[in-house]
């Protein structure tokens, strides 16, 4: 551990993917913020946080994830006809957009448009089926919160 963050930030950042200023912030915010400690004074919270990283970063299970993707609303004025069907579980008037991002957090995929009652998965769903939509390579994958199905 002293060896990654202690030498230089060319060292710390192959395994971690992150320069040492980062990764000490980022040990603090986890331990302030997270809750994470020390482990019985046998494994630091730097240990712990660079051991996650270094898997995160080079471990085989890894290498088919594409990105992350998520759903957001946007408020929306809608005819009163569609009222019911634009008003998501708060009562707002909503549009329900997924987003798509690649590992370098650049947008590959947005699909706008569905009523804010519709679930993620829902969307998901038609985001996939759709002719000219998302693509997910056999054995590759997508981050995503619950609300979105973990399948093929």
């Amino acid at each position: 551990m002293h060896r990654l963050v202690e030498i230089s930030d060319e060292v710390c950042r192959d395994p971690l993917r992150m320069d040492r200023i980062s990764f000490v912030r980022l040990c603090d915010l986890l331990g302030d913020l997270g809750g994470l400690s020390n482990f019985k004074h046998v494994m630091s919270v730097q240990e712990k946080v660079s051991m996650f990283l270094s898997i995160l970063a080079h471990h085989t299970k890894n290498r088919g994830c594409l990105g992350a993707l998520d759903g957001t609303y946007i408020e929306a004025k809608v005819p009163e006809v569609d009222k019911t069907r634009y008003r998501n579980r708060k009562g707002q008037l909503i549009v329900n957009v997924l987003g798509v991002c690649d590992t370098n957090m650049q947008f590959v995929y947005v699909l706008p448009g569905w009523e804010g009652s519709a679930v993620d998965s829902r969307v998901l769903r038609d985001a996939i089926s759709r002719r000219n939509g998302l693509k997910i390579p056999k054995g590759n994958y997508y981050l995503a919160d619950n609300g979105h199905p973990n399948a093929e």
